[in-house]
């Protein structure tokens, strides 16, 4: 669409638009830039050197917007899933007993099997055969297992021996903060805030330096950024590749990435208008 068309589509003066993608990238950047560290802390669960992993998720995030941003044409931030990576470690590797490598090897086959998807019919097949209702389920339940793990991250909920999931100790700095930032945010969304997000990030950050619920690492790695970034890039192992457990693997993983995307790119075009 024409600049010029689309300004006069939304009710923006000539000097608005730019005014408003510097606010909406600063948001987006501020709202997305937890990934690096959390999706780090993930990939080190199953194995991964943690500085490799935060190295890993940098790049792929600025391949992925750049390309969307010069390729798609498309305002949509693309950073590695806060699901996909607790299926990596906590299904692939802890419980289906694959190691990090190995389950490298699986993404790899599960990426090209993807494009094809992607790149094909195919995906509009699939896509028209999943009734709408269910791929807003599939948003939802996306959403429910994220919000999970930022509970059990934050500390608010713990694992338990006989019931699975208890209770945090709300004693807890970092607790508290969690509790008063995700009671902010649900306000200011309800309210309608602009920058309500931006908002209670900030809040959240000043609040957890006050309460003393920001530590900083106390064996802070050294050396170069890519130190160790080496035995991470292309590092997959296929020496389990013709077994069944490391084929399961990819048709799980596979289903779970098509189905997410399917969802994911019905909520935001339903956003978007």
């Amino acid at each position: 669409m024409n600049s010029k068309v689309w300004r006069n589509s939304v009710g923006l003066e000539p000097g608005d638009s730019w005014k408003r993608e510097l606010s909406a990238g600063i948001l987006s950047y501020f709202a997305s830039v937890y990934i690096v560290m959390v999706n780090a802390a993930i990939l080190h669960d199953a194995g991964m050197p943690l500085r490799a992993g935060m190295v890993a998720t940098l790049l792929t995030a600025v391949a992925g917007c750049l390309m969307m941003a010069f390729g798609g044409k498309t305002p949509i931030v693309v950073v590695p899933g806060m699901g996909i990576n607790a299926f990596f470690t906590y299904t692939l590797v802890h419980s289906m007993k694959l190691d990090w490598r190995e389950a490298l090897a699986v993404v790899v086959v599960t990426g090209v099997l993807f494009a094809i998807v992607a790149f094909t019919s195919l995906y509009r097949i699939l896509s028209d055969a999943i009734p709408h209702n269910l791929q807003h389920a599939i948003t939802v339940g996306i959403g429910l297992f994220l919000t999970f793990i930022g509970l059990q991250k934050s500390g608010i909920v713990i694992a338990h021996r006989t019931t699975f999931v208890a209770i945090g100790h709300f004693s807890d700095p970092a607790v508290i903060t969690s509790c008063v930032t995700l009671i902010l945010a649900l306000v200011l969304f309800v309210r309608g805030t602009r920058g309500g997000l931006l908002i209670s990030m900030l809040a959240g950050t000043g609040m957890a330096y006050l309460l003393g619920a920001a530590h900083a690492p106390e064996n802070a790695d050294s050396g170069h950024v890519f130190a160790g970034y080496s035995d991470v890039f292309a590092g997959m192992d296929w020496g389990r590749g013709i077994s069944l457990v490391f084929w399961i693997a990819v048709f799980l993983l596979l289903l779970i990435v098509v189905f997410e995307n399917i969802g994911l790119i019905s909520s935001q075009t339903l956003m978007a208008g």
